[in-house]
């Protein structure tokens, strides 16, 4: 008797939460019993996955607002892990509302295809990836993420903003070179980002945006100056987009 109070009530609280009729409710629970149970609590499940979802979707920052670990429990957790199985990285899909080992390690996959230390706990950074790629379903339907699909470096670019000539060596007497980038999905709100290094030592950064909507050519622009950018040697340019690691480029200044 105890078992179907508790369905009954897990029922009510679904159906207020997805539009079913109470009253139907209240008539289906008066004849579970024996088997019928375990198919219950299944449907039960399956209607929390599904409002948890739609929770997501409609504020992505919901009950995720503060950070998640090991034997956390409740909404937030919930909320998690329809993300994580959404996502594609908990392949449990356990909506249980308990943060155990199965959600820790779906956490750890989330973070290493992000570009974000594994440690298995949602921190600040987690989260805003986390928000960040929920705000990008619109009417339930997940909006491609931006994307560098080419990166060229060049000494002059065509009015379409396209590389004339790609190399990646230059005289230390050059006087401009421009990393070109082809993105896809690129929005004015896109961060676009590189980090220098040369031998392994940082030289210098920086993080824009897309001029509009649909830009399918970006630049970085460089003018030489006798400081460590001009020192003759190798270097390397990795650069970012929407802080996830994308394309590393190579080259030389002689």
């Amino acid at each position: 008797m105890k078992k179907i109070i508790h369905i009954s009530f897990a029922i009510v609280t679904a159906a207020f939460m997805t539009g079913i009729s109470v009253c139907t409710v209240f008539a289906a629970t008066q004849i579970i019993s024996g088997s019928g149970l375990q198919r219950l609590k299944n449907k039960i499940n399956a209607e929390e996955a599904r409002v948890a979802e739609l929770k997501v979707q409609l504020n992505p920052k919901l009950g995720i607002n503060h950070t998640l670990g090991r034997k956390w429990t409740g909404d937030a957790v919930r909320l998690l892990q329809q993300f994580l199985k959404t996502y594609g990285v908990y392949p449990d899909g356990l909506i249980t509302g308990y943060f155990g080992v199965l959600t820790e390690g779906a956490v750890k996959e989330f973070q290493k295809k992000e570009s974000i230390d594994p440690v298995g706990i949602v921190g600040p950074k987690t989260r805003a990836r986390i928000i960040e790629i929920s705000r990008r379903k619109v009417a339930g339907n997940q909006v491609a993420a931006p994307e560098i699909i080419a990166a060229d470096l060049t000494t002059d670019v065509t009015e379409s903003g396209s590389a004339v000539a790609s190399t990646t060596s230059f005289a230390s007497t050059t006087q401009n070179i421009y990393a070109v980038l082809s993105l896809k999905n690129a929005a004015q709100n896109t961060k676009v980002a590189y980090i220098r290094y040369h031998k392994d030592m940082y030289v210098d950064s920086e993080v824009s945006h897309p001029s509009r909507n649909g830009l399918t050519y970006f630049h970085f622009q460089w003018s030489l100056k006798p400081d460590r950018s001009r020192t003759i040697g190798n270097y390397s340019l990795v650069f970012y987009i929407d802080g996830k690691k994308s394309k590393t480029v190579q080259y030389a200044i002689y």
